[in-house]
């Protein structure tokens, strides 16, 4: 069963959300754990933010090659004998 259109567009919400909370995290680490340790953790998560950033590119960019995704919403096709000949 494919998951449906409300699920995407909560999907790239989450995503968006998680990405501006780890952006900050990020900071808030390099800014307040002193020496390699923030650097660590800091690092770690840009890391994480730049694997969520290309998760919602992806996403985004297979909506736009298929705006239809629902079976219903396409229409038919129907085969065309006389072009077969």
């Amino acid at each position: 069963m494919a998951p449906s259109v409300g699920f995407w567009k909560g999907f790239k919400r989450t995503l968006l959300v998680l990405i501006v909370l780890c952006l900050i995290g990020s900071v808030l680490f390099f800014v307040l754990l002193p020496g390699a340790k923030g650097l660590l953790f800091g690092g770690c998560t840009l890391i994480l933010v730049v694997n969520l950033a290309l998760m919602l590119i992806f996403v985004r960019a297979n909506d736009q090659k298929r705006p239809g995704t629902r079976s219903r919403d396409r229409e038919p096709k129907r085969f065309d004998f006389h072009r077969d000949r």
